[in-house]
């Protein structure tokens, strides 16, 4: 290892050649783990935006709490491209993470958003949120919603309505699910998008039906579709009373004056 180390400066430089060169030597710094960071660190402090785009995106994969510390620190001043692609690797090296392990991560990234100079950067926040997210914590729920309010930016408020769809991978609670839902009529086009489109793709059990009846008459009918086949799914799948509770659900839209949801809902009762 000592000799791996001593070629860092060598495998740092060829992370900006050929793909193939550059894999390899990413590998190999990330098999060095935190023995790595004081090489790294020198190469962040006078390193050219390129560069440091290049080093902010092998860091997860170094591992370690102090890694993932540089990793967020690193996030200021980017532009959001460049974030975009560090908070693609956290992800990658998160699902291989223990809970115990991305609960210390969340730790780490709620005292970065606790800083000032760090929400004064739009781009630097909108990067921590989307990893907040990618860490699939059941909790963070609640501190995505605080990144929900009015007084936030739109690209702000539509990455923490985006990043919801991850943190409620296990399903959300019925705060975060009614928060989703007032959303769809924001006067932002990019934050109601945000919280259509995590709305869409989670796990919703008839212990929700009366949001999901609220869905089927939602002004956006791509999000009113949706519930309409999601209680149709729910009636056939789920036996017993939930079941019977989904198709109850779905009587009063297949009745009702709007032809394409009606005969949606008909279609499935």
């Amino acid at each position: 290892q000592l000799q791996a180390v001593k070629a860092l400066p060598v495998l740092l430089d060829s992370l900006n050649r050929g793909r193939d060169v550059a894999a390899a030597a990413r590998d190999a710094i990330a098999a060095l783990g935190e023995a790595a960071l004081p090489e790294l660190k020198a190469r962040l402090a006078d390193a050219t935006p390129e560069v440091r785009a290049v080093v902010s995106q092998l860091l997860p994969a170094v591992g370690g709490k102090q890694s993932f510390e540089l990793t967020l620190d690193g996030l200021r001043g980017q532009p959001f491209d460049a974030i975009n692609k560090v908070t693609l690797s956290v992800r990658h090296e998160a699902r291989e993470m223990s809970e115990a392990q991305r609960k210390v991560m969340k730790t780490q990234v709620l005292k970065f958003l606790e800083k000032k100079k760090n929400l004064e950067d739009e781009d630097a926040t909108r990067g921590a949120l989307k990893i907040l997210g990618f860490l699939e914590l059941p909790e963070t729920q609640d501190d995505l919603l605080a990144f929900l309010s009015p007084k936030q930016s739109p690209l702000v408020r539509m990455e923490a309505a985006t990043a919801m769809r991850f943190a409620c991978a296990k399903g959300p609670s019925k705060k975060a699910l009614r928060k989703l839902m007032d959303l769809l009529e924001d006067p932002n086009v990019h934050v109601a998008r945000g919280a259509r489109d995590s709305l869409t793709v989670l796990k919703i059990g008839t212990e929700f039906a009366d949001e999901l009846a609220e869905l089927c008459a939602s002004k956006d009918s791509s999000v009113a579709l949706w519930a309409i086949d999601h209680l149709g799914t729910l009636a056939v799948s789920q036996k017993g009373a939930a079941g019977k509770l989904a198709a109850k659900t779905l009587l009063p839209v297949a009745r009702s004056g709007d032809r394409a949801h009606a005969e949606a809902a008909a279609k499935v009762v």
